[in-house]
């Protein structure tokens, strides 16, 4: 790498540099260090950030744990692995090693600690990030991974079937590495892919999501062109099997120029969003429910009835399966089983947008219902419209103060309704609770008139004891 880029790369990103400076107090002890993986892929790519960085090196992590603070990831250390915090940055760093063979298609059941960078280099997975760094900003190759890069070609360190064999998870990370703009994934490479996905099957849940969470936190287009690959490579069908499906249900061109299929219109949306991986997962999953509730019309058109409540039921078996965190698992349910009501969001009452609001997956939804009109194009939802619902969804928002708050606004006190009705704590004060609630957003009512909120849960209380004659 030339010396002017170095220099550029150093003085614009403060890890790379704390990075340098743990890699030069390795070898003032005498031993090899160098930065491997994704880094030296990301310059050579032109990328301007660099966020992850690990070190490879010969030097026993008995004596790293002397030079430096470490901590283990899990059972790492058995595999020459530790992580080195220096100045509040984090490198994993591995020592030079041989896997032995592979069993379980993740972990080699044993390793050998060895003192040659060239063969830590060829135990790799990809030759785009078999490169390696030094200090310096030299850039090693052993096996032309400079020309990988520079051609676009995703391929496996030597024999693809052995690769894949060694960590079946290499196999989704060939399609998000794929997804990468301009690469492709090389035909041996691809043919060892079609042939093995089965094997996916044996990849634990947390891996998955993780490949997914990873791939969904790029851009719309790399993140669509990876979900496209994976079906492509008939991986899509064993890890999200209710994506891969939605290529067997219709759409009508009259209403989804897009593409004749669910498929289409899904790849579409997410294509034109970019806001992080959550709300890239939640315009993945949005209309999975199409693919149980196709019905056909008099005219034949397809019609999907309840599909936003059967895809969130649906979501939720993913993310139970894939072992999402319960935040992930509301959002993404949240999401799919609220897209379809934005379209009736100005008929809607106050009171109901105010609730939906105070979600705090609401952002989220935003995300997905834009992608949803903007994938059809301007014929059936033009800028201005999209723009005209959010600004009368904030009003109220601004309005009734629902923003980022931990709780709504309390329009009305628990203890003011049981000491107006005599009533004890229970359900019902609740329910007076909620209605009035409603009533003073839906009406425009002053909140801080405590004289008018009384009257009103005055008259709400006697309706509900007239309705339930009590």
């Amino acid at each position: 790498m030339k010396i002017e880029r170095w220099n550029r790369y150093l003085k614009d990103n403060k890890n790379l540099r704390e990075a340098v400076s743990v890699l030069s107090k390795i070898e003032e002890a005498g031993y090899k260090a160098y930065i491997v993986g994704g880094t030296p892929r990301d310059m050579i790519l032109g990328s301007l950030e660099i966020i992850d960085i690990d070190i490879a090196t010969n030097c026993p992590i008995n004596e790293l744990d002397k030079m430096f603070a470490t901590h283990d990831i899990g059972q790492s250390r058995d595999f020459g692995i530790v992580v080195i915090n220096s100045d509040h940055y984090h490198f994993e760093t591995a020592n030079f090693r041989k896997d032995e063979k592979y069993k379980d298609g993740r972990h080699p059941d044993s390793v050998q600690i060895v003192d040659d960078l060239e063969i830590d280099i060829k135990r790799r997975d990809f030759t785009v990030n078999a490169l390696a760094l030094t200090k310096e900003g030299e850039i090693i190759d052993y096996i032309n991974g400079i020309d990988d890069i520079k051609n676009k070609v995703i391929r496996t360190v030597g024999n693809p079937y052995e690769r894949f064999k060694e960590d079946y998870v290499r196999m989704i990370r060939a399609a998000r590495f794929g997804s990468i703009d301009g690469f492709r994934i090389a035909d041996e490479t691809k043919q060892a892919i079609e042939e093995m996905s089965p094997l996916v099957n044996k990849v634990t849940p947390e891996r998955v999501r993780l490949e997914l969470i990873k791939a969904a936190d790029k851009p719309g287009k790399m993140f669509a062109k990876f979900i496209v690959l994976l079906e492509d490579l008939t991986l899509l069908k064993h890890i999200l099997p209710e994506v891969s499906d939605l290529k067997n249900y219709p759409h009508t061109l009259d209403f989804h120029p897009e593409g004749l299929l669910v498929w289409d219109h899904v790849i579409k949306c997410v294509e034109i969003s970019n806001n992080g991986y959550l709300s890239q997962l939640a315009i993945l999953f949005h209309d999975i429910g199409k693919a149980k509730t196709l019905t056909f019309k008099e005219n034949g058109r397809p019609k999907y009835y309840f599909h936003a409540k059967v895809g969130s039921e649906m979501v939720a078996n993913i993310c139970n399966r894939l072992k999402f965190s319960t935040f992930q698992k509301e959002a993404l349910v949240y999401t799919t089983k609220n897209h379809m009501k934005w379209h009736k969001i100005l008929e809607m009452k106050p009171s109901r947008i105010a609730k939906m609001i105070n979600s705090p997956y609401f952002e989220t939804l935003v995300d997905v219902c834009e992608a949803d009109e903007f994938s059809r194009g301007e014929k059936f939802m033009y800028k201005g419209s999209f723009d005209k619902q959010l600004e009368h969804v904030l009003d109220i928002k601004k309005k009734w103060e629902l923003q980022q708050l931990e709780r709504p606004v309390r329009l009305v006190d628990g203890n003011r309704i049981m000491e107006l009705t005599e009533l004890k704590p229970s359900k019902l004060v609740g329910k007076i609770k909620e209605e009035v609630e409603d009533y003073i957003i839906d009406n425009n009512v002053n909140y801080e008139d405590q004289k008018e909120v009384d009257e009103l849960i005055n008259k709400v209380f006697k309706e509900i004891k007239s309705e339930n004659n009590m």
